[in-house]
């Protein structure tokens, strides 16, 4: 992680160096075994993704973390 940087900063630069429309950072409740519920620990952008489903791109960021995110590049 970048010194001196908070995480919606950090996603924010993520954002802008790849061209995206929103980036959320997501954490996954297991406890919940039906259906897993999903609470977002930062985002940044237009409309940016509530659950993994939401997005265009997933991708995995820690055991329950997930980087989601809107538009391509």
């Amino acid at each position: 992680m970048m010194h001196g940087q908070d995480l919606p900063a950090l996603l924010e630069q993520v954002r802008e160096d790849f061209g995206l429309d929103a980036v959320s950072l997501l954490e996954r409740d297991a406890r919940h075994a039906a259906e897993p519920r999903w609470y977002v620990v930062a985002s940044t952008g237009r409309d940016p993704p509530e659950r993994p489903y939401d997005a265009d791109v997933e991708s995995p960021a820690g055991d329950s973390l997930t980087l989601a995110v809107r538009g391509t590049p």
